[in-house]
């Protein structure tokens, strides 16, 4: 088992390595916060407008109670439960990806730049990234 642990420990850190190029993380960072940001101001406004006014789940970090879902669900209707389905729910899978791994390169790159990734800032931009 430790054997498995130092071979994913240095399979990891060699991934990292390999992909804190300034270019890459730049593009990474730009790619995660156009999701982002389409999720903003087009995919979420479009559930909303069927929701009455009612927060959608994405906009309630801290989570709902099982009455407010099913109040929520049901003032969506079918048309807004689509459009839910069908918009929301993709782009919200993928975006938490995007965001970790874009973070951790980040962090990883900014460490390479001041010549502080050691073991431990590895351990950092890891944390980010399992945490997401």
């Amino acid at each position: 088992m430790h054997l498995l642990i130092r071979r994913l420990d240095f399979h990891i850190k060699e991934l990292i390595y390999r992909n804190i190029e300034g270019k890459k993380v730049l593009f990474l960072l730009i790619l995660t916060n156009l999701v982002y940001g389409f999720m903003l101001l087009i995919t979420i406004p479009k559930v909303m407008t069927y929701s009455g006014g009612m927060k959608i789940f994405d906009m309630m970090p801290m989570g709902s109670e099982p009455e407010y879902g099913s109040l929520l669900l049901e003032k969506l209707g079918i048309a807004g439960r689509n459009a839910y389905l069908y918009n929301q729910i993709p782009v919200d899978l993928i975006y938490p990806f995007l965001f970790g791994i874009t973070y951790c390169l980040l962090l990883a790159y900014l460490f390479n730049q001041l010549h502080h990734l050691t073991t431990e800032t590895f351990y950092l931009c890891i944390l980010l990234d399992i945490s997401v």
